[in-house]
């Protein structure tokens, strides 16, 4: 049963290809453009602070609106709104596919730079959205603003709401609050926003979740190139709550940074409710939750599928770089988990009641103060070419059961190396498959096929690549193994000369870089 377990994860782990998570990307794209088709700008409008007049006749370059708000009323569908530097002090309803522009010099000629010539919008009363995205709104951009003060139930800088493609992009929402869910933004009843080269930073949700961003009621959310750093909440999701079935998030190319949670789950990120998820070339860091999962926390029947990710510096009471619970799938995949940090257990992961699977992963120097790095609790876990190595040196297992008799553990083409005492499973054995692996067992409980127990000769000084004469060259096996390794090369190589290509054990494929000589030096000046 383990092996078969070993084998789906493999599949997994090369169905999480960059290929196909751009396919994904492109599937969440056509679902949020599929629904309008752009149409093409008819008219310009501009809108100067500074100099504008709201009048009837407003909104050519030479005699612009003084406000956003005038300028929106007079715009139908397809126009385009130019809107010069300064602050503009307003609450914003699109109701048509209108696209907002900001970062210009403003007249006499209107030189667009969005880092010079900063363009803010901020709030001139509490108890709605900065920017509300309201029906008949399809299609509406909104570019290079900064959207700051907002204070609403939901939704405090910028709300999404029964309207799909919407596009925000070179934006920074900031300094937000809502009393409920989603301090800097709301995303809800089948809502859709892509969010790309955007920040995303010191926004509060003060009683509920979704710190940053809230995604909720059949909505979908697509992040690209963005950040998303210091928002709080009070219960889940310091960075991003995404909740209930059917809920979307691709995050791709981003980083979520120093979110914190007061009272709850996910300092980072938490999807809940059957919700779904995918990461891909982001990084997860130095984010906290009071409770569990300091940087992500999966929890009550949802999936997510972590890619080229990197969870590192996170921390939590439990879980302190990842938690999975409550019927939750999780599958990480040519990722690093490192120096995270529970005050319980499960310094690095955690995981109840739930499926997890970890292939071509790094998972080193996390802690946990009382015991363990990877806590299991009633779950199913397989791990395939990771490598697990100086989690808690000095301190207790790197993998510990807490419920062994209803757990099972698969691990293969693995290392565990300085991790004190390795595995820690006072059930029935015969729930546990170690096989081509090396694991430090003085004790040898763990003699599975093709195991070994030697020194796996790392790189060293932070570097967990193999040296050319590691036990773990070519000692592995290609049954199920992934067909590249974390750094994207390919796998199996003949790392030994044998003339045979057989899978290393660990995260890495060693390369056997060849020179050949004579070395020629060739002068290349004309």
């Amino acid at each position: 049963m383990n092996n078969k377990v070993l084998t789906q994860i493999g599949h997994k782990a090369r169905w999480l290809t960059p290929i196909v998570l751009t396919c994904i990307c492109v599937w969440s794209l056509s679902y949020l453009l599929g629904k309008v088709s752009p149409a093409q700008a008819s008219s310009t409008y501009y809108v100067e602070g500074s100099t504008g007049q709201d009048l009837p006749t407003c909104g050519s370059a030479i005699s612009p609106c003084r406000t956003i708000g005038f300028a929106l009323t007079a715009a139908t569908g397809g126009d385009v709104i130019n809107v010069a530097q300064g602050v503009y002090t307003e609450n914003l309803t699109i109701t048509h596919a209108t696209e907002l522009n900001g970062g210009f010099s403003g007249a006499p000629d209107w030189t667009h730079d969005p880092d010079l010539y900063q363009t803010t919008v901020r709030a001139s009363s509490v108890g709605q959205p900065v920017v509300m995205f309201d029906a008949g709104s399809e299609g509406a951009v909104l570019d290079g603003f900064t959207v700051t003060k907002g204070d609403a139930y939901e939704g405090g800088g910028l709300r999404v709401n029964h309207v799909s493609n919407i596009t925000v992009r070179h934006c920074t929402i900031t300094d937000n609050a809502a009393d409920y869910d989603g301090g800097g933004i709301q995303v809800a009843s089948d809502g859709g926003l892509l969010l790309e080269a955007s920040v995303v930073s010191s926004n509060t949700a003060r009683t509920a979740g979704g710190g940053g961003i809230i995604v909720d009621n059949g909505a979908m959310l697509v992040v690209t190139g963005t950040l998303i750093s210091d928002n709080s909440a009070y219960e889940e999701g310091g960075g991003i709550k995404v909740h209930r079935s059917s809920n979307f998030a691709y995050i791709s190319n981003s980083t979520i940074s120093r979110n914190r949670v007061l009272n709850g789950n996910g300092g980072g990120f938490v999807v809940e409710n059957y919700g779904t998820a995918y990461f891909t070339n982001t990084r997860i860091v130095q984010n906290e939750a009071s409770n569990e999962g300091g940087g992500i926390t999966v929890q009550d029947n949802s999936m997510v599928r972590l890619t080229n990710a990197s969870i590192l510096s996170n921390t939590a009471a439990t879980g302190g770089g990842l938690q999975g619970t409550n019927h939750s799938d999780v599958v990480v995949a040519n990722s690093i988990i490192r120096s995270n940090y529970a005050l319980l257990h499960g310094g690095g992961i955690e995981v109840a009641n739930s499926t997890f699977g970890m292939t071509n992963t790094l998972a080193v120097s996390n802690t946990a103060a009382n015991i363990n790095v990877l806590a299991i609790n009633n779950s199913a876990v397989t791990i395939q070419n990771s490598t697990i190595a100086d989690n808690n040196p000095q301190g207790a297992q790197a993998i510990l059961a807490f419920d062994p008799a209803t757990s099972t553990l698969a691990i293969r083409d693995s290392i565990l190396w300085n991790n004190a005492l390795n595995i820690q499973w006072d059930g029935p054995k015969d729930n546990v498959s170690v096989t081509y692996s090396d694991i430090f067992d003085p004790e040898g409980w763990w003699t599975g096929t093709g195991n070994i127990n030697a020194d796996p000769l790392f790189v060293g000084g932070g570097d967990y690549h193999l040296q050319m004469n590691s036990p773990c060259i070519d000692t592995g096996t290609n049954i199920g193994a992934p067909d590249h390794d974390l750094d994207q090369n390919s796998r199996p190589l003949d790392g030994d000369s044998d003339g045979t290509a057989t899978t290393d054990m660990g995260a890495y494929e060693f390369r056997l870089y060849q020179i050949y000589l004579p070395l020629t030096l060739r002068n290349l000046t004309p």
